[in-house]
């Protein structure tokens, strides 16, 4: 097999790696898209000739080529356009990155094109970077473990914002297709070097070794030592927490110093809806992205969302941002409209609302807002729920997470209920939720009990609770095994318990009122403050907060949460329909610091359960800065090792011509090198008369290294490389800058070698 044909096979089999773990980061994206995209970004490798006329043009018309048609497919617009220079097109193709990354901020992965154009655009150009660096590596520089390294960042910015669902064997699986690539690429070595098989068996045994121990940080029980979720770059103004909506139900990392997220200017403390949960994977609640947005009109930079309702007050929340990056605005209850210096659009899906550009720092808005206070004796009357009252698919469950998913009858529906079999690991919880509803005669007071028995004291606050069981679900583990977790456990208990009786519910996501200053008269909001709570539907009412986690309360007179819980009293001998005292409530002043992991990284979704502390687009604009500093720093650290390692090694002879062949490539580099028939007396001469340097003495023991039949004397070795490294610094004080600076990156300097004569 030649060489051509042996890189040609590694590099299909990192490409094929790459793309195929890339593309777990979309979604309704077909293969053939992404391998469009891979073979025109590896097109200017492959035209590239190993020598000769064309080896600069080539590439260069290459990539003219493939860079059009790249961002037609990244973008999803026609090339016509794109050739036919239409402004508007190239300036979706520029606008990709700022998007990109805004987007990020609020995309979930794996994302759709249709809901994230922009961060998938950008997805696609990242990959087309990196099958681009990976291929000039492998075909063109012939630097296999510069190609390897640039997989690896592929391949872990893919497992650092969405972990593979099979770790073990997809790490097997990509370690494997890297050692093939280095196997192939190093075939051309007839006679191995002596104890290269020993060497290569340590090397393994050492790579398993550091990746068994830096596994047991994320993958061990209890604390790790080794956490890549708390990973965060920035200042503490650029990147403070945003806020996660992804329930993950793993272990809370703070930053060692909260940061103010948000200070809110209000005459009432209420927490800060963000987002909306509606959809039941089998797992944990996700934003539904089947539901259809809707634009809102924004005007003089007012976004208006509803008109105020008639039988409501309304009240203003002037929120200035100091630390977060978001595209979603937040608002203690049910909007009205939110005045700030809003220029773009606004979408509103399942009551979350979303605006381009996003808010940062700085930024500050008025939102007019109409919140809820019910009576729970009225709640308590209302029996059942109207024809057509309650929302569609808000009593949605699923068995696991590839089983299809089932809606409960509604409450008080002659309706079938679902089977156990159909229910799974769910029937426990549907079990447990008829028995401590009892006889409930109302949605409300059946939310009421079940909010009651998560805070009774059965359940147990703990930021870092024991993993669930392997193949049970993390809810279920809480609610029957481990009995402790943080406010996403709880919350997403309660909402599963209500919808398996046929209460329609759904979480929220966002932030508690935080602590109230007592000198601005303003609430002051931490990233610690972010936290999950449950929106339960109730007939004549609709959308009702309540909060089972010990330590949170909810603002409003129904939940037994709060302070000012006030039950109708009870007549006669009977049993309450709910509680006649709040059950831990927590005082109307100041709160406990819950809150959202470690250090979010500016993304909007900051982390209330053990994700990845980075974004996705912070992550992907480090992965580009990799694949940089790879592509300019690993080839220097590779020559440096290579010196190192034949500075060191082999006999006399060997370490003599290692140190001739180190300052030919040097030369080379910096545009002195000989032709290759030259003598060393031709080569000592060209120096001499090229740079006036005196290498005679050097190429004399070259020749006696490769004619002499004695051996040579001992140290000879040692000093042949003490002259070529004086030599190395000469030349380099005599080339001109820029030769320098190509030669300490490893670009190639445009200048055939020079011919010699004597």
């Amino acid at each position: 097999m030649s060489e051509r044909i042996r890189n040609l096979a590694a590099t299909a089999i990192a490409v094929i790696a790459v793309v195929i773990t890339w593309a777990g980061l979309t979604r309704e994206v077909s293969p053939f898209h992404l391998g469009l995209i891979a073979l025109l970004a590896a097109a200017p490798a492959l035209v590239t000739p190993a020598r000769g006329r064309g080896r600069h043009l080539r590439p260069a018309i290459a990539a003219a080529v493939a860079l059009p048609l790249i961002a037609a497919l990244a973008t999803r617009q026609s090339l016509i356009d794109l050739i036919g220079v239409d402004s508007t097109a190239w300036s979706r193709v520029g606008r990709v990155i700022p998007d990109g990354l805004s987007a990020a901020e609020s995309a979930i992965v794996p994302a759709a094109p249709n809901d994230h154009p922009a961060f998938v655009a950008l997805l696609d150009f990242g990959l087309a970077a990196l099958v681009a660096a990976v291929c000039w590596q492998l075909l063109v520089r012939r630097r296999a473990a510069a190609a390897v390294v640039l997989a690896g960042l592929g391949l872990s910015y893919r497992w650092t914002v969405e972990p593979p669902g099979a770790p073990l064997l997809v790490g097997v699986l990509a370690l494997a297709a890297l050692l093939a690539v280095l196997a192939l690429t190093a075939w051309h070595r007839a006679e191995p070097r002596p104890g290269a098989a020993s060497r290569a068996i340590a090397v393994g045994i050492s790579s398993l070794a550091v990746a068994l121990v830096f596994a047991s940080g994320p993958a061990a029980p209890g604390p790790a030592w080794w956490d890549w979720r708390a990973w965060g770059v920035g200042s503490s103004t650029a990147s403070a927490g945003g806020l996660d909506v992804a329930q993950t139900y793993g272990q809370l990392r703070w930053p060692d110093s909260p940061r103010v997220v948000m200070r809110v200017s209000s005459p009432l403390g209420l927490s800060l809806r963000a987002a909306t949960l509606t959809s039941f994977d089998g797992n944990a609640f996700v934003v539904d992205t089947r539901v259809s947005s809707q634009q809102l009109p924004v005007s003089d930079g007012t976004v208006s969302v509803t008109e105020p309702p008639a039988d409501r007050d309304t009240i203003q929340q002037r929120v200035r941002v100091e630390g977060l990056r978001s595209p979603l605005l937040m608002a203690g209850g049910p909007p009205v409209s939110f005045v700030g210096e809003f220029t773009g659009t606004a979408d509103l899906r399942a009551d979350t609302i979303q605006v381009t550009p996003g808010v940062e720092p700085g930024d500050e808005y008025l939102a007019t807002i109409s919140p809820s206070d019910p009576d729970p004796a009225t709640l308590l009357a209302a029996r059942e729920y109207a024809p057509g009252e309650a929302p569609l698919g808000m009593t949605r469950l699923a068995a696991s997470f590839a089983a299809a998913p089932f809606d409960v009858p509604l409450w008080g529906s002659d309706d079938a209920t679902p089977s156990a079999a159909e229910f799974g690991e769910y029937a426990r919880v549907r079990a447990l939720a008829l028995r401590v509803v009892g006889d409930a005669a109302s949605p409300y007071a059946a939310a009421s009990r079940i909010e009651a028995y998560l805070r009774g004291g059965t359940y147990v606050y703990d930021e870092a609770p024991p993993r669930p069981q392997p193949g049970e679900p993390p809810l279920v583990d809480f609610l029957f095994d481990t009995k402790q977790g943080f406010c996403q456990h709880f919350a997403g208990s309660m909402a599963v318990m209500l919808r398996s009786i046929g209460i329609p519910t759904r979480l929220a996501v966002g932030y508690t009122k935080g602590r109230l200053d007592a000198t601005s008269r303003e609430w002051e909001i931490l990233d610690r403050d972010a936290h999950t709570w449950v929106e339960a539907y109730l007939p004549g009412e609709g959308w009702v907060n309540l909060d089972p986690t010990p330590g949170r309360a909810a603002a409003n007179r129904v939940s037994v949460s709060s302070p000012r819980f006030s039950p109708p009293p009870t007549t006669g001998p009977q049993r309450p329909e709910i509680a006649q005292e709040p059950v831990a409530p927590v005082a109307d002043g100041p709160q406990p610091r819950e809150a959202a992991p470690a250090d979010s990284g500016g993304d909007v979704s900051a982390q209330t359960g053990g994700r990845s502390g980075w974004g996705a687009g912070q992550v992907l604009v480090a992965l580009l800065a990799g694949l940089a500093a790879v592509g300019l720093l690993v080839p220097s650290g590779l020559r440096v090792a290579r010196r190192a390692w034949n500075r060191r090694h082999g006999d006399e002879r060997q370490r003599v011509l290692a140190a001739v062949g180190d300052l030919e490539r040097h030369a080379t580099a910096l545009g002195f090198g000989p032709t290759p028939s030259a003598s060393p007396t031709e080569r000592a001469a060209l120096l001499r008369r090229r740079l006036a340097l005196d290498a005679d003495r050097l190429y004399a023991m070259a020749a006696r290294a490769r004619y002499a039949p004695a051996p040579l004397a001992a140290g000879s070795g040692a000093v042949a490389w003490r002259e070529s490294s004086r030599l190395r610094r000469e030349m380099g004080s005599r080339a001109p800058r820029g030769r320098r600076l190509r030669a300490r990156l490893g670009l190639p300097t445009v200048r055939r070698p020079a011919s010699v004569s004597t």
